[in-house]
């Protein structure tokens, strides 16, 4: 003990030896950014179920060449807009002045935009591609190249019947013909041939699919291997994953427009800045992934055509502060139950219209981090609605924490016994027959309950709500602490994830030592912070000097391959906060801060923005965390919540970790970008590539508003 105190002593005297002037925390200016917007359409909203096939602005307005014709976008709906009896099936659209130009199975039509639409044949059928060439046309068809002028069409024999794929006229007046396998250059006179070679002079892949001319006279190949360009040196470059990181290779259709590159692929779409690529996969962002049509859009967006619709990308200029108060909204509209917060069912995929409130086996942990984010918001705002949700959610924390009767002992959710969608089994009704509730209560759920009581009690409640949150903490750990530190179920038995005890960390539990020391210890200390019992200070040492608990949590983050557990991380880092936030003794906080800083270090590359505040709040002024890199996951997180089914393993832009996941998962080396990976909380693996959700259900943005409203309060974000 006496060696214990003098170390105490020395570290303090060193601290006011050394002190200096408070060093302001770094922060991140909340300014406009573009934020990435999906809008998709589909039969629902007038468009033909054949699918689009090809796509083009004619003045203000885009049109959509169809499995049934020509279909154009007005006021949010598409609308048929073919003449007489029609185009049958149409196979590529382009603007003509005043007109369009159509190539169908039916034949090749110039299209009157003036007044009623009216369309002229121009021969041809089975037209593929078409490009305006010495004062007549250019015709590509399924049986060769056309030279059409004067209402008369003249095989170009030089190309034979070969079924030709694209046309571009480049700024000299020679024509780029795309095929099966190559690609030709063609000024009247002579043909030029293109094959793929291994030298990286010449195509990349022989099988040629679209076309692109830049306004700067560069040609853009879309390929089955990847895109090339061919520029005006006349010098090839390829457009890959190895050269370039192009996410997919397997082009359909390229277009351009203000210096960004958009490719369509047979999985998704890309979008490419000269510098980074985006990838659009899964129906976040496409009726079907197939996309065989783009459209550049005059706003920087573009939009996408598919065998299963429409799609619509926007950026949106927007601040973290606009998108806060979409997801508040969104978590209000669909995922508030009885106070309770947490994801909700869809019983039609993607469709939020068909929402059903529902259960899960961790309503109060996730219901606790939403009471965390409404304080911080009330904290750094005073907005009285920050307060009133907070209560509300609040009360039914209370709920859980009083509902089975048993002193300190808590509940894992709650419903009424008629409520329907509720998961799992549910094996206790209360004495008045009101309401069912689930127990096996986990250590997820200990974990939220300290943290949101803490946040609550410091940031949020008046004196009479003071008393309430001391007497449930207190009933809370007295039970912890006068069952040997196990959390005790209703059959006086340990229930399976809530167990403390030195010797079953000792022993059994060996593999939770680090965690679960640091659990009980932070809510220990909560406890201590809230009621100030003595009985508590007591236990608290006790697991110190006796136990080793401070030592145990410094390597409480397990990092080996296979058994990485991304949930864990989340219990660490909330039990982290209010641990190192109450604790003031130099000594233990040495243990302490030696021990998240381990975990920040390991988890600093999936740029996890809960993480990184909670780290820079409780750390020492001038310590080195990633504020920037926080609010670029809070910017390029989609505003789609939905878990859709995700594909990203057959990526060409990815390095795969072979040793997989937690759960066998096929992951990467390097997390996935927020808006490309699969929908997931933060106690998920941000690594993993794939995940077959199929869009049943939406989650609540609880885990965004959390570190969001939190680095708002701490002035990461101003």
């Amino acid at each position: 003990m006496k060696t214990f105190l003098r170390m105490i002593a020395a570290l303090l005297i060193a601290g006011m030896a050394h002190g200096a002037a408070a060093v302001e925390k770094p922060f991140v200016k909340d300014e406009k950014y573009p934020q990435k917007w999906a809008t998709l359409y589909t039969e629902k909203d007038g468009l033909p179920g054949e699918g689009v096939n090809s796509l083009a602005y004619c003045g203000d307005k885009l049109y959509a060449g169809s499995g049934r014709g020509i279909y154009y976008f007005e006021s949010g709906k598409w609308r048929n807009a073919q003449p007489g009896d029609g185009f049958g099936l149409v196979t590529k659209i382009a603007c003509d002045g005043d007109g369009m130009l159509v190539g169908s199975r039916e034949g090749f039509f110039r299209v009157s935009l003036k007044g009623e639409m009216k369309a002229e044949t121009l021969l041809l059928k089975e037209t593929t591609a078409f490009a305006a060439w010495r004062g007549g046309w250019l015709v590509g068809t399924a049986q060769g190249l056309f030279n059409l002028k004067d209402g008369k069409a003249e095989r170009i024999e030089a190309f034979g019947t070969r079924p030709v794929t694209a046309l571009a006229v480049d700024g000299e007046g020679a024509a780029w013909v795309g095929f099966l396998k190559g690609l030709a250059r063609y000024d009247g006179e002579h043909v030029a041939l293109y094959r793929h070679s291994y030298d990286g002079e010449s195509l990349i892949d022989n099988n040629v699919r679209d076309l692109y001319l830049s306004k700067s006279g560069d040609l853009y190949i879309a390929t089955g291997g990847g895109v090339s360009r061919f520029d005006r040196k006349q010098k090839w470059t390829d457009i890959n994953g190895k050269k370039t990181g192009m996410p997919y290779e397997d082009a359909l259709t390229v277009a351009g427009s203000n210096g960004m590159l958009w490719v369509g692929t047979t999985i998704g779409a890309e979008r490419y800045d000269g510098k980074e690529w985006e990838y659009f996969e899964s129906k976040r962002y496409l009726p079907d992934d197939r996309v065989v049509a783009i459209a550049a859009a005059p706003d920087g967006g573009a939009w996408f055509g598919t065998p299963g619709g429409v799609s619509r990308i926007e950026y949106r200029m927007m601040t973290l502060a606009d998108k806060a108060a979409y997801l508040e909204k969104q978590v209000r509209e669909r995922h508030v139950r009885y106070g309770l917060v947490s994801d909700s069912s869809l019983t039609r995929p993607g469709d939020l219209s068909s929402n059903v409130l529902a259960t899960s086996d961790n309503d109060g942990l996730w219901t606790a981090m939403y009471i965390g984010a409404e304080c911080y918001r009330y904290a750094a705002t005073k907005d009285p609605e920050a307060k009133k949700f907070a209560r509300q959610s609040m009360e039914a924390l209370m709920k859980l924490e009083n509902i089975t009767g048993v002193p300190g002992f808590v509940a894992r959710s709650f419903a009424k016994p008629d409520d329907q969608h509720c998961q799992g089994e549910w094996d206790h009704i209360t004495p008045d027959g009101k309401w069912r509730w689930k127990g096996d209560t986990s250590s997820d759920e200990i974990d939220g309950h300290y943290y949101a009581n803490a946040i609550y009690y410091d940031l949020c409640a008046d004196e009479n709500e003071k008393k309430e949150i001391e007497k449930n903490v207190r009933a809370l750990t007295n039970h912890i602490i006068d069952n040997d530190y196990y959390l005790i179920d209703t059959d006086g038995k340990p229930t399976s994830f809530g167990m403390w005890n030195p010797e079953y960390l000792r022993t059994r539990g060996r593999f939770q030592q680090g965690l679960n020391s640091l659990e009980i210890l932070a809510y220990l200390r909560t406890a201590i912070h809230i009621t100030g019992d003595q009985k508590f200070m007591d236990s608290y040492m006790l697991l110190i000097k006796k136990h080793n608990y401070a030592k145990h949590m410094v390597k409480q983050k397990i990092n080996q391959p296979r058994v990485i557990n991304h949930s864990d991380d989340e219990l660490a880092f909330l039990a982290y906060y209010p641990l190192l936030k109450y604790e003031t003794n130099s000594f233990l906080q040495k243990y302490y801060h030696e021990s998240i800083t381990r975990s920040w270090k390991i988890d600093r590359p999936e740029m996890n923005p809960l993480w990184n505040f909670i780290y820079g709040a409780v750390m020492p002024d001038g310590t080195e965390f990633d504020p920037d890199k926080a609010v670029y996951t809070l910017r390029k997180l989609s505003p789609d919540l939905v878990y859709w089914s995700i594909r990203n393993s057959h990526r060409a832009d990815i390095e795969r970790d072979t040793k997989g996941g937690r759960f066998n998962e096929v992951q990467a080396v390097k997390p996935l970008p927020p808006d490309e990976r699969c929908m997931m909380k933060w106690n998920e693996n941000p690594f993993m590539l794939d995940c077959p959700y199929g869009g049943y259900s939406e989650e609540a943005a609880t885990f965004w508003l959390l570190p969001y409203w939190m680095g708002r309060y701490y002035g990461f974000i101003k």
